[in-house]
């Protein structure tokens, strides 16, 4: 069986069992073999005729091993790296067996031993200590190339659980992770680490930095006393790199003893791009509203950020308050994903109408895996929906990886068949004890497939309708529902996704039209947009993505929404 993806062979699995021998081989041996078999029959010799080293292959991070950092927050992780390829444990219900198994499954009981022996080791230690030991004293790993692994895959880096036993100083906190933040050009911290020496002489050290050039780390000397803790301050400064959405400041502190490295700690930052994009004004060229129609109308933006800007305009459906402060019940009631505002416009493309929605959060989010987005359609006003656009990756409904390339899609199902595919599959599960013989597919449910517009790190998704295939109201019109939620959390009731909006599919019934579908604004500059003016009255819905953002657990605002009236 050969793997159809780059990488390393896995094991096989799957239901029941087979007497026919398998083995599991890597995309270019499959190939070669391929290429053979066209030639006539292959013959493979499993017995080695020499002894292959694979020095390079001790102490390396394997293909699969998760990179960081935290979706929702940036944070550090992973904090640690144990083995977890091709351990051997006990197999299952098989006796005195054994079996070879990759992954978390396998690294989480060896740092779960780890951390038993450390505190059998330091009793008295606390449990911070005991995982600062563990982090201290971790090996810093290294590519093929010799170059360190990523702190976002590596954390403090390989398990020592050797060098942790003899571990005599203690640095606490075990990590600096900022999470994300946004950085216009640079700033300054200053932070501070606690260094416990727990010999019996005394010790002078120096506090290095080794890491990225968009990092600096204030280098430091001081002594510490046996037996004593002493806390040691330094600067941190971080510097952007112009115009790049997202990067990471990032490396590890040395607490070096002359030449030796005594311990160390990752150090991780994600900064986001800044801009600064404003509205000045929004003038209508004409007298009154009454007489306004399809006269020209400029927006006057200005950027007054050294970074590149981006605006994504709209006529705006609604916006809502925010969700209340989960205070106590911040383990199960969610924040996140939480819709802001919603407005629309209607373009043109390849001899079609789309109707394109905006999705405006209050908080940005990392990565729009995280908050599912649905878009239902009433048109005969029941308050049931016959449609519903789902905004969702390419593996998030269940056959449609079978009819697009990765990426997010704006996807049209007929509501009620949809729902009917469900339960048909779910009557199959219990008919056949958990084993249907069909797999499900909601592929017969699809009406329509668009793109969707995500900006990563940001607070704003964009979905995209064909207006042809959309159900109206008898009186022409759309009857829809806006919907954002959040993966995992219980939901609090959110105003704006209460209500039903009607809109008008004719092009110039919108407030404004001909709206550009995406601007960028180059540092410090100055731009006028051209509109026209339709029936509407809506107001001006602008969302610069990458203004300054707010987190879920602050209680104001950011600076990504601008709600314009015009001056006529």
């Amino acid at each position: 069986m050969a793997n159809n993806q780059p990488g390393d062979a896995f094991i096989m699995g799957g239901d029941g069992s087979a007497s026919i021998p398998g083995v599991m081989i890597d995309l270019d041996m499959g190939t070669t073999l391929k290429e053979a078999l066209k030639k006539g029959d292959v013959v493979m010799n499993f017995a080695s005729e020499k002894l292959v080293k694979t020095p390079e292959l001790i102490d390396r991070l394997t293909t699969f091993s998760s990179q960081g950092p935290r979706s929702e927050d940036g944070l550090l992780k992973p904090e640690i790296v144990g083995p977890g390829y091709q351990i051997i444990s006990a197999s299952m219900a098989t006796g005195d067996k054994g079996v070879a198994l990759n992954g978390t499954s396998m690294s989480a009981p060896h740092l779960a031993g780890v951390m038993a022996l450390l505190k059998q080791k330091y009793p008295s230690y606390t449990t911070a200590e005991h995982k600062a030991v563990l982090m201290n004293s971790a090996k810093i790993m290294t590519d093929e190339k010799g170059e360190n692994y990523s702190v976002t895959r590596q954390g403090a880096g390989l398990v020592d659980i050797a060098a942790a036993i003899k571990q005599e100083v203690v640095v606490t906190p075990s990590s600096l992770s900022f999470g994300e933040f946004q950085l216009e050009k640079s700033k300054t911290l200053k932070k501070t680490v606690t260094v416990k020496n727990g010999s019996d002489s005394e010790r002078t050290f120096v506090l290095n930095f080794l890491g990225g050039d968009n990092i600096q780390v204030e280098q430091q000397s001081f002594t510490v006393g046996p037996k004593e803790e002493k806390s040691v301050s330094f600067k941190v400064k971080l510097t952007a790199s112009l115009d790049r959405a997202l990067e990471f400041h990032e490396g590890f502190i040395l607490i070096n003893e002359g030449p030796n490295k005594i311990a160390s700690l990752p150090i991780l930052g994600v900064s986001k791009r800044l801009s600064r994009v404003a509205a000045k004004e929004l003038n209508v060229f004409a007298s009154h509203p009454e007489d306004s129609f399809d006269a020209l109308t400029e927006l006057m933006l200005s950027n007054e950020s050294q970074n590149a800007g981006e605006v994504e305009i709209f006529n705006l459906i609604g916006e809502d308050d925010r969700k209340p402060f989960p205070n106590g019940d911040a383990l199960i009631l969610s924040r996140s994903c939480d819709l802001q505002a919603a407005g629309y416009r209607i373009v043109g493309r390849d001899g079609k109408k789309l109707l394109q929605v905006g999705l405006k959060l209050f908080s940005a989010v990392s990565n729009w895996q995280a908050c599912e987005m649905s878009i239902l359609v009433d048109s005969d006003e029941d308050g049931e929906a016959d449609q519903e656009v789902g905004g969702m990756p390419h593996n998030y409904l269940s056959g449609l990886d079978q009819a697009v390339e990765p990426g997010f899609y704006s996807v049209l199902l007929d509501f009620p068949k949809a729902v009917s595919i469900r339960e048909t599959y779910d009557q199959s599960i219990i008919a056949t004890n958990g084993k249907p013989e069909v797999e499900l597919s909601y592929l017969p449910a699809i009406q329509d497939i668009q793109t969707m517009k995500t900006y990563a790190n940001s607070h704003l998704a964009v979905m995209e309708m064909d207006l042809s295939a959309l159900n109206r109201t008898k009186e022409g019109l759309l009857n829809l529902k806006f919907t954002v939620f959040s993966e995992g959390g219980v939901e609090y009731e959110d105003g704006l996704q209460s209500k039903w909006f009607k809109l008008s599919p004719q092009e110039e019934e919108q407030s404004y039209r001909q709206i550009p579908e995406s601007l960028k604004l180059s540092a410090n500059e100055d731009k006028t947009v051209e509109l026209f003016k339709g029936f509407g009255s809506e107001q001006l819905m602008i969302v610069a993505p990458f203004n300054y953002q707010i987190g879920n657990t602050r209680t104001g605002r950011g600076n990504g929404l601008i709600l314009m009236e015009p001056q006529f």
